[in-house]
């Protein structure tokens, strides 16, 4: 299934006239006094200009106008000195594309769908459905791997115990690479561990276009696990359409930022880099980008319009988030009952993931349970926020009584700094 050629192109060229080309015979640029225009390729009496064309033997391009004027050009054969217009070159395809409808999962359009390619950061969709079923306070301890990996990251500290919950936000909204490291290795021990696991989600979710699972985070090349993955468009649609029947997950690809404190004293402020897509197209609800050197850029959004849902997934394009959003209009405006059989997802199966997720990690050190935030007086962090909460000395005087004093400092208010994650198109 292919979609509509159209849908890739940008506007044709529109007052292409020059001054100086205007010919003497009543013929202004390209279009003649005759009441034919010719832009592009056109007919006798009628102009084609990308879809703006009368049958009246009239054309509008730019000013020209059916007496024989075009542009800055006048049917006299002179010409205006007005500057040459041209639009910017069609947008090319991407190498793979798919628009589902996600309440139905009828495939309303693809391309290419079918073939595993580098997905990048659309691999955390598959991490955070593997890690779902892990209770949001289950600690996850950060590891020196975990803590080395590349950016994105969340600049996770060796030792330092987090919760699940704070990894799985770091994973979809910043695209932390480290926090896809850590939540791999509770799950599976190491990274190779984790790869049984990885392609046991992957067929539990139906997916059927052979992914390579290699690597949590969709790193690739020489820093991805054992060379990174390769995914379709088609299997990738399959599970984001599973991330959003998972209210917990969907609730966090649909937030913008999110704030909040880690157990290093830092005030954390996590950026959707999904987040231009979310304020951009009305009723944006996710997912994630996506983006390596090999992979290209790449995005999986979906959207909730009317009390329908689509998704669509764009692999390798120079511009994902516009493609995606064309073929998202492209869904809407498809009835329900226009839509065609030719392709469905499976049904969305969440009960067929691993619920051994939950159980104790694999790790042969326990992870141990994140203790409760202490922070001696003379250490209290400071940074942007809060103030202090001080409780000044109390004395009691008497006489020659001894003068007793008393000072409690609370750890809880003191300032801590902010950190931002960085916002790329991973």
């Amino acid at each position: 299934m292919a979609a509509t050629a159209g849908l890739w192109l940008a506007p044709a060229s529109v007052g292409a006239t020059t001054a100086g080309t205007a010919a003497a015979s009543g013929t202004a640029g390209a279009a003649a006094s005759s009441g034919t225009a010719a832009v592009g390729a056109a007919s006798s009496g009628t102009a084609a200009v990308g879809a703006a064309a009368t049958a009246s033997g009239t054309a509008a391009v730019g000013a020209a106008t059916a007496s024989g004027t075009a542009g800055a050009a006048t049917a006299s054969g002179t010409a205006r000195g007005a500057p040459t217009t041209t639009t910017a070159p069609p947008l090319p395809p991407p190498k793979a594309w798919i628009l589902v409808d996600a309440d139905s999962g009828n495939v309303l359009d693809a391309g290419n769908d079918r073939v595993p390619l580098p997905p990048a950061s659309l691999t955390k969709v598959i991490t955070a459905l593997a890690a779902s079923n892990l209770r949001p306070d289950a600690p996850i301890s950060i590891s020196d791997r975990a803590a080395a990996a590349p950016a994105d990251k969340l600049m996770l500290k060796s030792g330092a115990v987090w919760t699940a919950d704070e990894m799985v936000r770091a994973l979809l909204l910043s695209s932390a690479n480290d926090a896809a490291v850590a939540l791999a290795e509770r799950l599976g021990g190491t990274l190779e561990g984790f790869q049984p696991i990885f392609a046991q989600t992957a067929l539990a979710l139906g997916m059927t276009d052979n992914p390579v699972l290699q690597d949590p985070a969709g790193l690739d090349g020489p820093d991805g696990v054992d060379g990174g993955n390769l995914v379709s468009a088609r299997d990738l649609a399959i599970a984001g359409r599973a991330l959003l029947a998972v209210p917990s997950l969907a609730s966090i690809v649909a937030t913008p930022v999110y704030y909040f404190d880690g157990p290093d004293n830092v005030h954390h402020r996590l950026t959707n880099h999904n987040r231009f897509f979310l304020t951009t197209y009305a009723g944006g609800i996710g997912v994630k980008t996506g983006y390596t050197k090999r992979a290209g850029a790449c995005v999986m959004a979906a959207a909730r319009v009317g009390g329908r849902t689509m998704l669509a997934v764009v692999l390798h394009s120079d511009n994902p988030t516009a493609a995606a959003k064309a073929l998202l209009d492209k869904g809407f405006a498809t009835a329900v009952a226009a839509e065609g059989g030719v392709d469905r997802l499976p049904a969305v199966n969440l009960s067929a993931l691993d619920p051994t997720a939950a159980a104790a990690p694999a790790r042969s050190d326990p992870t141990p349970a994140r203790p409760a935030a202490s922070v001696p007086v003379a250490s209290a962090v400071v940074g942007s926020h809060s103030t202090p909460t001080t409780l000044w000395p109390l004395a009691a005087v008497g006489g020659l009584a001894l003068l007793l004093c008393l000072a409690v400092v609370t750890a809880p208010g003191a300032r801590r700094r902010r950190r931002r994650s960085t916002q790329r198109y991973s």
